[in-house]
Parts: C-alpha cells; sequence; structure tokens
C-alpha cells in the first residue's frame, strides 16, 4: 500500500528552485532516508509533506488521499486530517521548556484529541519507557541532555498515533555521543514497520535500518535505490562524490 505519492514536486524561494519536479512513493512500512548536501533540497522537501512548506506545483498523495493536487491543496478541514496522519521529529527538539517531560507529551494529545487524562498518562508512561526516560517524566527538559531531549521529541510526535514518521535531521543538533541513543529509537521504530521519512547525515542509519534510499542533489532525486545499490554500487557520479566525501 502506497503511504505518500509524490509527483512532479516543484518548490521556489523567490528565483532560488529548491525542488524542480520530485518523484517518489512511500510503501507501508518504507523506511526512507534522503541524504545528500547541504543545500539540496532535502529539508524542503520533507516539511513540504506535512503542509510546513507551501509547493508551488505537483502532487502528494497521503494513503490515497489528496493533499496537494497539481499545486491547488485541498480545504484546511481536509488537509489537518491528511496531516494528522504524519509525526514530525525536528532538528532542536522543539519542546516546550515551561512544561515537563510529562506536559510535552499529555498536553498536545489531550488538546488535539480531547483524550481523557487517565489515558493519556498511561500512553505517556508507554512511550517514555520505550524511548528509556520514564524516570525523567516529571524534569523540564533544560535538566536533561540534548540526546535525551530529542529522544522526548520521538515519543511526543508518537503520541498522536501517526501512521508516518516523518524525522529531520534528528541528529544534526547532538554531539556525536548523544547520536547513537536517538539513532537506536529511530531503528526500534524501523525494526517495528514503522513507516518513516528521515532526512539524514548519519550514513550508518542509512545503511543499516533503510529500506531504500534517495540521493538528493540540487532540487533533484539524483539517484534511489536500496542501501547496498546506494552505498556498495552507486551509478551517478555525483552519488560516488558524495559518498566519498562524508564518513561511511
Amino acid at each position: 500500500m502506497s503511504m505518500i505519492v509524490v509527483k512532479n514536486l516543484q518548490k521556489s524561494f523567490g528565483e532560488l528552485k529548491v525542488l524542480k519536479g520530485i518523484d517518489f512513493t512511500v510503501e507501508q512500512g518504507d523506511v526512507i532516508a534522503i541524504i545528500g548536501s547541504s543545500g539540496s533540497g532535502k529539508s524542503t522537501l520533507l516539511r513540504s509533506l506535512i503542509g510546513l512548506e507551501k509547493v508551488d506545483g505537483g502532487t502528494i498523495l497521503v494513503d490515497g488521499q489528496p493533499f496537494v493536487q497539481d499545486g491547488v491543496y485541498v480545504e484546511p478541514k481536509e488537509a489537518k486530517k491528511v496531516t494528522s496522519r504524519m509525526g514530525m521529529v525536528f532538528q532542536n527538539f522543539n519542546l516546550f521548556p515551561h512544561y515537563t517531560v510529562r506536559e510535552n507529551l499529555v498536553k498536545p494529545l489531550r488538546m488535539v484529541k480531547n483524550t481523557p487524562e487517565e489515558e493519556a498518562n498511561a500512553r505517556c508512561d508507554q512511550l517514555l519507557e520505550k524511548v528509556g526516560l520514564l524516570s525523567k517524566a516529571d524534569q523540564h527538559p533544560g535538566r536533561l541532555s540534548g540526546g535525551q531531549q530529542q529522544r522526548v521529541a520521538i515519543a511526543r510526535a508518537l503520541m498522536l498515533n501517526p501512521e508516518i514518521m516523518l524525522f529531520d535531521e534528528p541528529t544534526s543538533a547532538l554531539d556525536p555521543e548523544l547520536t547513537g541513543e536517538v539513532l537506536a529509537v529511530m531503528k526500534q521504530l524501523a525494526q517495528e514497520r514503522m513507516t518513516m521519512v528521515v532526512v539524514t547525515h548519519e550514513m550508518s542509519f542509512a545503511r543499516d535500518a533503510a529500506t531504500r534510499v534517495l540521493f538528493m542533489d540540487e532540487g533533484v532525486i539524483a539517484e534511489e535505490g536500496t542501501p547496498e545499490e546506494i552505498f556498495q554500487h552507486p551509478q551517478n557520479p555525483r552519488t560516488v562524490q558524495f559518498l566519498s566525501s562524508v564518513p561511511r
């Protein structure tokens, strides 16, 4: 089942064309790693999927439901239904500093879905245990390490029970020693067959956890394939050049 279908997606910022006709499909259970140099359009593409960037042309379907059709967005009520099926984790955590960890998870669920407090707290406990942070439930984010904050952010995104998880370079703001604990949580989600689209500079994650890898270059998907195809037998000279310049 195709969870996301993208056709001829286009986006410009003024005179700068950032997405130049992007086409790809995400099947249920896929883990798509999007790699490429800074400025290649990776984050813009990801943010477009959930409506944080407005595209200029193209089509986005989520589980068969249109979000954008030939550059025209569906009505706001329908758009909200479509995007609510996705959760997103950002580079810089975006936690509310004045809320405790528990409040960061529970309050959005109660506000968005009017979930009873007892049920929301039970789900919070379940997800904090999943990411190894149940003992930090009553602390404020500022008391946590960057890796712990990002794991809280992943748990918060999972609170709304999304069908698809989007990750925008989730380890780029972390020290290398903290990166592993976040990647471990993401690999666990991948093993559980969560549908994921991940913009990442972590080639080890793309190689070990992804089902498919998209290499972006100057606003286009220059090459696409399995991790083995991309990392062991790249065909595009730009892919070869990029991979030779990054730690693997």
